[in-house]
């Protein structure tokens, strides 16, 4: 955080200690009134760069080892079975077609929309398994009906510069939902593709910045999906609620329980060992 947040919060930056520099990068939609000429970059159109301009600014930020009087970070570490069980939500809440057809490659196919993956049980774990399927799911927000990321729309062949563009996307997107949900990330599962990307980057000083930008629209696209399932679920439930409640008012309880009005409760069911897969 900045010296002015934490003193904000009155705690004190000690003496001596040095700040490190971030910039901070965002795209904003230019307003109708004239504005000062945005920053250009050689890989946007005239139109886009008519539309858009680049926020840039830096700040000197301090570890929260250097400040006095802040409390102890206490990350929030999830079970293996809870990152799991988040994974598996976030693919089933995608909607995505998952088409487990491969021997030992992934990839997401552009004209079927869809993506392709090996059976879980060729992968080395479950985090594994939702790693690559992460990977190939930000590639799957780049759709035209969803996000239509240029860098996915104009990649023709393993290689050219716009894959290369779109596989730094996807994996950056991968990292941040891994990092969101919990789920541990391998990056040498991805390690054929960093040659592609050093040269982009090198090609161009501001494609991380967009990069990160476009990777951060990915994971946002896909964690809003999953909150409206949640919501889904919730105004489901609260229904069902009123219902039993309407019900309840109508007909009372005779010997402690509900007459029968058409609701089904269903119980979960111990079951015997489970294979891991």
């Amino acid at each position: 955080m900045t010296y002015k947040q934490a003193a904000d919060q009155g705690w004190q930056v000690r003496k001596g200690e040095k700040g490190t520099h971030i910039e901070f990068w965002e795209v904003k939609q230019r307003s109708t009134e004239q504005e000062s000429e945005p920053e250009r970059n050689g890989s946007e159109s005239p139109a886009d760069e008519n539309a858009r301009r680049l926020v840039h600014r830096i700040y000197t930020v301090f570890n929260a080892r250097q400040i006095d009087g802040i409390s102890e970070y206490q990350p929030k570490n999830r079970t293996p079975f809870e990152a799991v069980q988040a994974g598996k939500r976030i693919l089933e809440n995608s909607g995505a077609r998952i088409e487990h057809d491969q021997l030992d490659s992934a990839f997401y196919h552009r004209r079927s929309d869809s993506f392709h993956l090996p059976p879980k049980d060729a992968f080395k774990d479950a985090p594994g398994y939702y790693d690559t399927a992460l990977h190939e799911l930000a590639h799957w927000t780049g759709h035209p009906s969803r996000l239509n990321r240029a860098t996915l729309s104009d990649s023709y062949r393993f290689g050219d510069l716009n894959y290369a563009k779109e596989e730094l996307r996807a994996e950056l997107a991968s990292v941040f939902m891994a990092a969101e949900l919990g789920i541990p990330h391998d990056p040498a599962n991805h390690a054929a593709y960093v040659g592609s990307w050093i040269k982009a980057l090198r090609d161009d000083k501001n494609e991380i910045f967009r990069a990160a930008h476009e990777a951060s629209s990915a994971t946002d696209f896909v964690l809003s999906l999953g909150r409206e399932a949640a919501r889904a679920e919730a105004v489901e439930l609260a229904g069902s609620e009123t219902a039993v409640r309407e019900a309840t008012e109508r007909h009372p309880l005779e010997n402690g329980t509900l007459p029968a009005i058409g609701l089904e409760v269903h119980r979960h069911r111990a079951v015997g060992p489970v294979r891991q897969s």
